[in-house]
């Protein structure tokens, strides 16, 4: 959850810094921040000396991608991870054109939505945490992706910026409830030997989905115009979502 926050967070203090400030200090703010990561890293003293296990680098990979492949359910959880980040996360990155072309606003516009779009996540991540360890964690991310893709579409379509908040912040409330129960469901089915290479398959596939999607959505959007590229990806999450929970229902079971 923490990770999810981060990611979408960040971008809302960029423009809290961006209005207030400017986009020159805005940069200059956001290279100054990975000095505290620095500060941390360099006061870790921890030796840790992992055991020799004779596997090359490569082998370890392919015996992780072999798991993956092989296993009843990880294969339909990690391209669940990835078409969420491929098509949900374009619902962040096209935000300033919604509120310069869209909703004809400047910056303050921009931050306005970023940072409802933040409040939902935290909602999200507050709403996954009150639910525990349920015993319905598939079900539940599936009903998290359905209302992903509807509030995605409601806000495509809606031409009110208050109402537009409203869907907002439901989205990003619905991404990370997705992508923190997908998270734990993962670690949960890999046993402590193959955990760490099963995570690293499931973070190229939840990394991977951003740029891909953001590039699809570049694409399009010059063509039929960024409401409509949205509508599309809402539509795409929401038909996942109840092909998953109604068809293929591996990770419902769950």
């Amino acid at each position: 959850m923490m990770f999810n926050l981060a990611r979408v967070i960040g971008p809302v203090l960029g423009g809290l810094a961006l209005t207030g400030f400017g986009a020159s200090l805005c940069f200059a703010l956001n290279g100054a921040s990975f000095l505290a990561v620095i500060v941390a890293l360099l006061s870790l003293h921890v030796v840790f000396v992992p055991s020799h296990t004779g596997q090359s680098v490569m082998d370890s990979m392919k015996q992780g991608l072999r798991f993956v492949r092989r296993h009843p359910v990880l294969p339909s959880l990690v391209g669940l991870a990835f078409a969420t980040t491929m098509l949900g996360v374009p619902l962040i990155v096209f935000l300033p054109v919604f509120a310069k072309n869209v909703f004809g606003r400047g910056a303050g516009a921009y931050t306005l939505l970023l940072a409802v779009y933040g409040a939902g996540a935290i909602a999200g991540a507050l709403v996954v945490a009150a639910l525990g360890n349920t015993h319905a964690k598939g079900r539940s991310a599936l009903m998290f992706l359905a209302g992903l893709g509807l509030a995605t579409c409601a806000f495509a379509t809606c031409r009110l910026l208050p109402a537009s908040c409203v869907f907002l912040f439901l989205a990003g409330a619905c991404l990370v409830g997705v992508l923190s129960l997908v998270s734990s469901l993962v670690q949960q089915l890999v046993g402590d030997a193959m955990r760490g290479r099963v995570m690293s398959v499931y973070g190229v596939a939840f990394r991977g989905g951003m740029p891909v999607g953001s590039l699809l959505g570049g694409l399009l959007v010059p063509h039929i115009g960024a409401p409509i590229a949205l509508a599309i990806n809402g539509a795409l999450l929401f038909a996942l979502g109840i092909y998953l929970f109604l068809v293929q229902r591996r990770v419902a079971a769950l």
